[in-house]
């Protein structure tokens, strides 16, 4: 995939809402770096817009060894870095879902941050509409509860590259030498711009309250989401509610991982799930 990064020149058009097929049943959407014969339970984790599904690998030395940590890779990176992106959450989530659904054969979590929580939440809704099992809980970690998600949020649908490329600097969740390696980008900008149109695009939908479990967690320095509109995640559960606030900024998921991992797998034990 080429893609010129010409001043002024934007890469994605409103045709480019594209749906990627898969032949394998769905197990290119997930990087499994460890992967655990008949697990317990298993982990998905879902990345924050133009993260990596690598960022959770370390996961698996601090998760018990009866979980199997699975990211959840997106079209444009990683095993579907031949796949053409996806500029619409619900496509995604329904993609998602239905791979979950297809490798169903044990009880599973969700743990999504940033951009990966209100996924990880759409796509827990995905399985509900389709009658598929739910996972046991959700972690939902440094997003704005789903009907205040759009509120005061800087959009990148009519961004130039250039300026688009400036405002994840602004960021700080792509590293420096990436962002700086114009070669590198001209191949990650479609993929890391299709996550931001996606949240661009994405309207959230009343429905009735989900039978899932959630913690919500949020960092007490992070200045893109407060802790209040965190807090407000309980409204989407009829079940238990447990809201944490952790040290570090919106990217405490991969400056402190420790106390995070800690505190999924302590929940999951205490549900007799570990």
């Amino acid at each position: 995939m080429s893609v010129s990064i010409e001043p002024g020149k934007r890469i994605f058009e409103s045709n480019d809402l594209l749906v990627t097929q898969n032949q394998d049943g769905g197990s290119r959407w997930f990087y499994i770096p460890q992967p655990v014969v008949r697990p317990r339970l298993r982990l998905y984790c879902f990345p924050y817009a133009a993260g990596s599904p690598a960022l959770f690998r370390d996961w698996t030395v601090l998760l018990p060894g009866t979980v199997e940590m699975r990211a959840v890779t997106l079209p444009g990176r990683g095993l579907q870095a031949d796949a053409r992106p996806i500029c619409n959450l619900k496509v995604l989530s329904g993609h998602i879902a239905k791979a979950v659904a297809a490798h169903s054969d044990t009880h599973f979590a969700f743990f999504g941050h940033s951009m990966g929580a209100l996924l990880a939440f759409e796509t827990t809704r995905e399985l509900r509409r389709r009658g598929s099992m739910q996972p046991v809980h959700l972690f939902l970690s440094a997003c704005h509860a789903a009907h205040r998600f759009s509120e005061n949020r800087a959009t990148v649908e009519n961004m130039t590259n250039e300026e688009f490329i400036t405002h994840l600097g602004r960021l700080a969740g792509t590293p420096r030498e990436i962002l700086n390696d114009r070669q590198l980008m001209e191949i990650l900008l479609p993929s890391l711009k299709a996550d931001f149109l996606a949240l661009d695009r994405w309207r959230y939908e009343a429905d009735r309250p989900l039978n899932v479990p959630i913690t919500a967690i949020a960092g007490r320095d992070d200045e893109a989401v407060g802790t209040e509109a965190v807090r407000e995640w309980q409204q989407h559960t009829n079940m238990d509610f447990n809201f944490t606030a952790v040290a570090g900024d919106h990217f405490f998921v991969t400056s402190a991982p420790e106390p995070l991992v800690e505190l999924i797998s302590r929940t999951l034990r205490n549900d007799a799930w570990l």
